[in-house]
């Protein structure tokens, strides 16, 4: 949900460079744009727009967006810091190293939590492997 469905598109298109199109129901459909035209699998949410967002979403519970390096990291994060006005964000963190990902949480108006991070390619091939469930 969110109360400025407009405000959340600029957000995810502009942003976080994601994909939306915007059904005659009014709802916002949000993809990641780059796996979708691979045809890769992704992740898609449906947005509505409320009056108000009686539940936040807790920290841990956030959308995450891969990006292809460090640099876009940081630059993600000074992109946030000089327009959250513009874009809805409420509060950045600050960027970490922790668990071998780089990345930086921020929440946006609404409450939603969202990490921006780089993974090391270590990651992406582990997920190529799939399943290494011992017999």
């Amino acid at each position: 949900l969110t109360t400025d469905l407009a405000r959340t598109r600029r957000l995810c298109e502009g942003f976080l460079g994601l994909q939306c199109a915007e059904g005659p129901d009014g709802r916002l459909l949000v993809r990641n744009r780059a796996r979708a035209e691979a045809g890769g699998t992704y992740w898609m949410i449906e947005v509505s727009e409320a009056q108000a967002i009686e539940t936040v979403q807790g920290r841990f519970n956030h959308w995450g967006v891969d990006v292809a390096s460090r640099a876009e990291v940081d630059a993600a994060h000074d992109m946030a810091e000089k327009h959250k006005d513009y874009y809805g964000i409420d509060l950045v963190q600050r960027v970490s190293d922790q668990h071998g990902v780089y990345a930086f949480y921020f929440k946006d108006v609404d409450g939603h939590w969202w990490e921006v991070e780089h993974h090391p390619s270590t990651v992406h091939e582990k997920f190529a492997k799939g399943d290494q469930i011992p017999t």
